[in-house]
């Protein structure tokens, strides 16, 4: 048991240090960073900070835009490197 929380907590600095970067990082757009920070948050505690992705619905959801920009969003982050 105690490996499982030995690697949520990892998970969960990781996550953590990622957020600190993103929110100080100015040479992304800010949609980016709205998007990589959405995706970020869903990552929390009951999924042990070891899920994939979140859908692009989701993300959506939460950004208040169309599913179709959210998979923009979604490729740019990833052409990016970031993924």
């Amino acid at each position: 048991m105690k490996s499982c929380e030995d690697a949520q907590q990892q998970g969960a600095a990781r996550r953590n240090q990622a957020l600190r970067k993103i929110r100080t990082c100015e040479h992304l757009p800010v949609q980016i960073r709205e998007a990589i920070q959405t995706i970020l948050d869903l990552l929390s505690p009951a999924s042990g900070y070891t899920v994939a992705w979140p859908s692009a619905a989701a993300i959506a959801k939460r950004l208040g835009k169309k599913r179709r920009t959210a998979l923009w969003y979604v490729r740019a982050i990833k052409a990016l490197g970031i993924s």
